[in-house]
């Protein structure tokens, strides 16, 4: 997975979507939400950008064997472990409305999303071709996947105190500008929401019914099958 991320990396570089320098990004798909510790005043990445003086004067101290020293330039950046919260997503049906509501396209970039099962259903059409891995793995998944997959972002981070479920707070996002973005606001990435720029895209997803019959009905986990309905009573 070193690969896809160096490869989201430089996407996001791309785009002019790279966070402050020093700042780690990453989001991971299937568990809690974690955030970052939060900083009392000025810009966020101020914190991270001291460590390597910080790392310098303890790595100092303890070669002097001067352990009290140390331990003094440690405790400035000493790590505490950032409040866990359980994840809480809206719905599919919910999702689907919000997905509608910004055409699929993210609202970061301005790029064009496609709705996740849709892909899947085309991976059982061309699994060599269009390759898909349930847990994402590295050369047995096509990069479309990670690269176009429509997925969800709250503008203001949840760990900040806003409602996970609030629909005014929850914004269609490409993967690399979610995974980019992390727990952070959008006036630390210097940020702004753009409006969807194609009306008539939907993801492909008032193709999903249509497709699904197309390939003779295929089996489908309760997810998709989710989405098969949501799909329907949209479009």
């Amino acid at each position: 997975m070193i690969g896809a991320r160096i490869a989201h990396r430089r996407n996001g570089q791309r785009l002019g979507l790279t966070p402050p320098s020093g700042v780690p990004t990453g989001r991971d798909r299937d568990g809690p939400v974690v955030d970052r510790p939060e900083q009392d005043d000025g810009d966020v990445s101020d914190t991270w950008h001291g460590h390597p003086d910080a790392l310098r004067d303890v790595v100092g101290a303890l070669i002097r064997r001067d352990r009290h020293a140390a331990d003094e330039s440690m405790s400035t950046i000493a790590y505490q472990p950032p409040p866990v919260i359980p994840r809480r997503t809206p719905s599919v049906r919910r999702l689907a409305e919000i997905y509608d509501r910004d055409r699929y396209q993210c609202r970061y970039c301005g790029a064009k999303t496609v709705l996740i099962p849709v892909m899947r259903l085309i991976a059982t059409a061309y699994p060599q071709e269009f390759p898909y891995h349930r847990h994402g793995k590295a050369g047995e998944t096509h990069p479309a996947f990670d690269f176009s997959s429509a997925s969800l972002d709250h503008v203001i981070p949840v760990t900040r105190g806003e409602d996970a479920l609030d629909h005014d707070n929850i914004v269609t996002a490409c993967w690399v500008c979610n995974r980019v973005k992390g727990n952070f606001p959008l006036d630390v990435l210097r940020w702004t929401l753009r409006d969807p720029a194609d009306d008539t895209w939907r993801g492909l997803a008032d193709l999903y019914p249509p497709l699904w019959d197309a390939l003779g009905r295929p089996e489908l986990g309760p997810n998709e099958r989710a989405w098969l309905s949501a799909t329907r009573d949209l479009y």
